[in-house]
């Protein structure tokens, strides 16, 4: 968001967020789930039963043509593999057991240089950033296209979500490194509705033993199916809840 969104909505009262962010959840929901998210979704769920030489085979086809075309058309490969002599005929009979063989990507060069990264047969102006939270350090920027963020989507609910019997349109509760309070002392309530997904969105700045009554309430009144975010934060949340022993 800019700054001014940012400032619009601090200034807001809470009903205008919990709209504001339902609107905002109603454009990223389509962003992951549509386009190619139903298909990808599809084909993973196909995968799972699979064989070994099955997995091995498609990890193999798939490794190849991205390092291939990571070589012919990403600027900061093309650079780092041409000085290893590194190039497509060792990458087209590249095995999985060859990856050893491969230069590892330290973070700091894809901090330093980010749009080095990107394709050269992508538009930059199509693409969606996304900074990483930066808990093990300075965030990084991430750049993906609408096609391969609803792919990685399908990837999550099915290995993810589907695995530990959830769903993405269930009610879920969420603890995240958004500021969707404000910082410092505020008043309650600690979260924020976005109704286009039925996800409560928790503050991770407001947790404390004073307000973990009213967090188990908010838990209690929204009934989510299943919890995600900072596991940090659901550990000291739900040690409070015990130690005070309190109903969810």
């Amino acid at each position: 968001m800019s700054k001014w969104t940012d400032i619009i909505y601090t200034k807001s009262p809470v009903w205008v967020q919990n709209l504001g962010i339902t609107l905002y959840g109603m454009m990223w929901k389509e962003r992951r789930f549509g386009g190619v998210f139903p298909s990808a979704l599809k084909e993973a769920r196909a995968r799972e039963s699979w064989g070994s030489d099955q997995w091995k085979d498609y990890q193999t086809e798939k490794l190849r043509g991205l390092l291939i075309h990571a070589f012919k058309s990403v600027p900061a490969y093309k650079e780092v593999y041409s000085e290893r002599r590194l190039d497509e005929v060792f990458f087209s009979q590249l095995l999985l057991t060859d990856l050893p063989k491969l230069p590892i990507l330290e973070k700091e060069v894809l901090r330093k240089s980010p749009l080095s990264f990107i394709s050269s047969d992508c538009s930059q102006r199509k693409l969606h950033c996304y900074n990483t939270s930066g808990t093990t350090g300075t965030p990084l920027a991430i750049y993906l296209s609408s096609y391969g963020h609803q792919e990685m989507s399908a990837y999550y609910e099915a290995r993810v979500r589907n695995w530990a019997g959830v769903n993405y349109r269930q009610r879920r509760a969420m603890i995240g490194g958004r500021l969707v309070v404000p910082r410092g002392v505020s008043p309650p309530p600690y979260w924020r509705k976005n109704w286009a997904e039925c996800q409560l969105y928790m503050s991770a700045f407001h947790i404390s033993s004073q307000t973990a009554r009213l967090y188990a309430d908010a838990l209690k009144e929204w009934k989510p199916d299943y919890l995600v975010g900072y596991a940090s934060s659901w550990f000291f949340l739900s040690r409070f809840i015990v130690e005070q022993n309190l109903k969810t």
